[in-house]
């Protein structure tokens, strides 16, 4: 109950950057074109465009609204007042993850608007693509807490460039080490594309990956918020 207290208050904050800021805009530009792409595939499937909506929009959500030097400012403030790290951490990922995961609900209405797509799909996508989402905004919180910004990005291109390719086919195509270890242990560990694609389906190795980041990537941003208050 202490967690969805913090979360309707940081709900808040996240309100605000979403409708002040670029924050809305970027989601709704990544939901609307992201169902323009998929509606243009002769085999219209979610499940795909969704994982992938879902993992840019709760990066993009972080980047806005969570991993950004005056958020990390504003919540060690918030600290001086009787809240644990945990807490605080766990209602921002919780907000975080209702923002991106409405992006990723829009996205597929405007994907079952555009092509013929079963609503047994659209639902499943949407379930994965929310997933995805909580994912992405576990893993951008501690990669932005513990390694700062230029973390964040480089998780955001990995994201958007890298992960759709399975771990086997970028060892074939990568052939220069470290370079080959180095990738295929990131799409490996990593959120990624590859694996979030089964979502949809109720993979059981996908959901568990996708918990373990949702509330690892927490926990771990917790942790560094918790160092930083002493």
């Amino acid at each position: 109950m202490a967690i969805l207290t913090h979360a309707l208050a940081e709900w808040q904050a996240v309100g605000v950057r979403l409708t002040r800021s670029r924050l809305g805009l970027w989601l709704a530009m990544l939901a609307t074109s992201g169902a323009l792409l998929a509606a243009r595939h002769p085999q219209v499937e979610p499940a795909g465009p969704a994982a992938r909506l879902g993992l840019l929009a709760g990066l993009i959500a972080v980047a806005f609204a969570g991993g950004a030097t005056p958020d990390r400012s504003a919540l060690r403030a918030t600290l001086l007042h009787p809240v644990t790290s945990p807490a605080l951490i766990a209602g921002r990922a919780l907000a975080l993850t209702a923002v991106a995961a409405a992006a990723v609900v829009g996205g597929t209405a405007v994907l079952g608007v555009l092509a013929p797509v079963s609503p047994a799909a659209l639902v499943t996508g949407a379930l994965g693509g929310a997933a995805a989402a909580a994912a992405a905004v576990g893993a951008g919180l501690a990669a932005t807490w513990v390694g700062g910004g230029t973390c964040g990005a480089l998780l955001l291109g990995y994201v958007a460039l890298v992960s759709g390719m399975p771990p086997e086919v970028w060892s074939a195509v990568v052939a220069v080490e470290p370079v080959r270890s180095l990738g295929r242990l990131a799409l490996v560990v990593l959120p990624g594309l590859w694996r979030y694609r089964s979502l949809a389906t109720g993979d059981p190795g996908a959901w568990a990956h996708a918990a373990a980041w949702a509330w690892g990537g927490a926990a771990l941003a917790g942790w560094r918020l918790e160092r930083a208050r002493r």
